[in-house]
């Protein structure tokens, strides 16, 4: 089985994803928790899930580092899922105590 192909490869790329400085605080939390990230990630969005896969919250990112109200949330662990403008995403793990 051949395959032929027709006009000319100029160049290849390869995509590479690097790991994005990504810090949560305070972890565990009960009223707010920072993320602070190595770029300026103004308008960014961002959306909270439980481990259920239950979104709570969405919003959008400040620059290097955003507030968000937690304070409604109940106990227990939550992911923050946030998407760059590179389709890659971020994901980090906290926990809400009371």
């Amino acid at each position: 089985y051949a395959t032929q192909i027709k006009g000319v490869i100029s160049d290849v790329k390869e995509q590479t994803k690097t790991e994005q400085s990504w810090v949560l605080y305070p972890n565990p939390a009960k009223s707010f928790i920072s993320v602070r990230t190595d770029k300026n990630r103004s308008k960014q969005p961002y959306e909270i899930y439980d481990m259920v896969g239950k979104k709570h919250s969405a919003g959008l990112m400040d620059s290097y580092e955003t507030q968000i109200d937690i304070s409604t949330l109940p106990s227990g662990f939550y992911l923050l899922k946030s998407t760059d403008e590179d389709g890659n995403s971020y994901v980090g793990r906290f926990l809400v105590k009371e």
